[in-house]
């Protein structure tokens, strides 16, 4: 009779594991744009962070194929998201959910260059302003 006990007391801590783990009903999502190109961003990293910690983030992710990302958060309350991908400006935006509002949508949010000039202008490309461009 024990040991029939002890399975019974495992298989119910075991099916009310997969219960509470089951019950992650917040999420922050959204899809990332680049600003030149008007095409997704793959493969950029999402953070997100607890709205008064900067330092360690709670998640760690990245887009997918198509620019979008979509991460489970742990319980209802106030976080920041931080996008960032190599050569553009990081994208930073708070947000909350709440049992009202369990998911967060970040919509659609635009990489810029981190560059201010733009290179279909051959001249603005020039690093030094006395010598001219051959092209013109």
């Amino acid at each position: 009779m024990n040991g029939i006990a002890k399975i019974v007391l495992c298989s119910c801590l075991l099916g009310a594991s997969q219960y509470i783990v089951a019950q992650n009903n917040y999420f922050v999502k959204g899809v990332l744009v680049d600003s030149v190109l008007h095409e997704t961003e793959p493969y950029a990293t999402v953070r997100i962070f607890p709205a008064t910690d900067s330092v360690k983030p709670l998640k760690v992710g990245v887009t997918d194929n198509d620019g979008k990302f979509k991460e489970a958060l742990p319980k209802p309350g106030e976080y920041r998201l931080t996008i960032s991908s190599l050569g553009k400006q990081t994208v930073d935006r708070r947000f909350s959910v709440s049992s009202a509002m369990p998911t967060a949508n970040a919509r659609t949010d635009v990489l810029r260059s981190k560059s201010d000039r733009t290179f279909a202008d051959p001249l603005s490309c020039n690093p030094n302003p006395e010598i001219r461009s051959p092209i013109r």
